[in-house]
């Protein structure tokens, strides 16, 4: 790594942080004026997420926008929870299972944070949540397909996009949890 030296790089680098700092403090602005307004999205729910997480409960977290989400968006908190993730084919397959395994891996309760289409790549993993020794909350982030990929540029292709890529599928998961017996 280079130090900086000249009066210029030292210059640049405290606008940069100058800049950082304030983006920060609008990013947080934002969240705030949307829990006032009772807002739901995908980055207030991983910033509740992480506020609520009762201490000693472990946080699971599925790939894609959920993992971005939180750490970009999580509350401070003055513990410091256990968190996990885990990578598969395409980062997830079999989330549900995998945070069920943490949960009984650690020991405690623990949160699984995931999108909707990893909650469908491993449907059956809620079989494994329902006889859990631990208790297992799962928050879905339901955008009804892949958020993330509207980042990619071939998301300005309209005629492909949303069937090849956004995948949109239009489903919620109330009967699901119900055919495993679980509350929703």
């Amino acid at each position: 790594m280079r130090q900086l030296t000249n009066r210029a790089s030292v210059s640049a680098a405290s606008s940069l942080a100058e800049a950082v700092s304030a983006s920060w403090s609008g990013i947080q602005s934002l969240l705030t004026a949307e829990e006032e307004r009772s807002a739901i999205s995908e980055p207030m729910l991983a910033r509740a997420v992480s506020r609520e997480l009762p201490e000693g409960h472990g946080l699971f977290l599925g790939n894609s926008m959920p993992v971005r989400d939180l750490d970009f968006f999580a509350a401070a908190r003055g513990d410091r929870p256990l968190f996990g993730a885990n990578r598969g084919v395409s980062g997830i397959d079999g989330t549900i299972s995998s945070g069920v395994g943490f949960s009984g891996g650690s020991g405690g309760p623990a949160t699984l944070l995931l999108g909707d289409l990893a909650c469908l790549h491993d449907l059956n993993g809620l079989k494994l949540a329902a006889q859990a020794d631990y208790p297992v909350t799962i928050v879905v982030l339901n955008n009804t397909g892949g958020g993330i990929f509207h980042f990619l540029p071939v998301a300005v292709n309209v005629e492909v996009f949303e069937s090849h890529y956004g995948t949109p599928h239009g489903l919620q998961f109330r009967d699901a949890a119900g055919m495993f017996g679980l509350p929703y």
